[in-house]
């Protein structure tokens, strides 16, 4: 959701082709979404288990889980840093426009995932209120943001605007559940 207020304001403020050029980066980096999503779900009913019945074990499972999400993360988000202009113009060369754009995506997608596994650990452990809350001020955060940057700075903003929400949620979450559960979601 939080990529589609972007999208909105692309919309609105720009012209196609660069809410194309935009659209192209924001697919390309769900390669790092899926990491996560794909390790996340791994340890999903393992998180369930251990957080009624031990906290220790599952505080291990969770270091092991930020650990694999974000070393998977961080060599997939150098490939795609280091080549992200290489990759763009697989498109078009006109498309290398975004490569500013898709670069702090990267990064910004990169550093929530040395949150961990947060959204799964809130929804295993009966929390799903609590990272709707999250989520709702986020995307309220997002089209602040999104007003803000996209007239100024356009795709560049929506990326900025997109990178700064995702990482902003995922710290909330982290703070959230350390100070409830005193659990550690971040990498350590």
């Amino acid at each position: 959701m939080l990529i589609s207020i972007d999208v909105f304001f692309l919309k609105i403020y720009t012209d196609f082709e660069t809410l194309a050029y935009y659209g192209t980066s924001v697919k390309i980096i769900f390669l790092i979404s899926t990491v996560v999503s794909t390790i996340s779900s791994f340890y999903a009913v393992q998180i369930a288990d251990l957080y009624v019945n031990d906290k220790t074990q599952l505080q291990q499972i969770l270091k092991n889980g930020v650990r694999a999400i974000t070393g998977l993360s961080l060599v997939l988000s150098v490939v795609l840093f280091c080549f992200s202009e290489f990759i763009l113009n697989v498109f078009g060369a006109s498309y290398t426009a975004a490569n500013e754009s898709l670069q702090i995506l990267i990064i910004g997608h990169f550093l929530s995932t040395l949150c961990g596994i947060t959204a799964v650990y809130l929804n295993m452990t009966k929390k799903q209120v609590t990272l709707q809350y999250i989520l709702i001020a986020t995307v309220l955060f997002n089209v602040f943001l999104n007003y803000i940057l996209v007239p100024k700075m356009g795709m560049k903003g929506a990326a900025i605007a997109s990178a700064l929400s995702v990482v902003l949620w995922n710290i909330c979450a982290v703070l959230i559940v350390y100070k409830k559960d005193k659990i550690v979601l971040f990498i350590h």
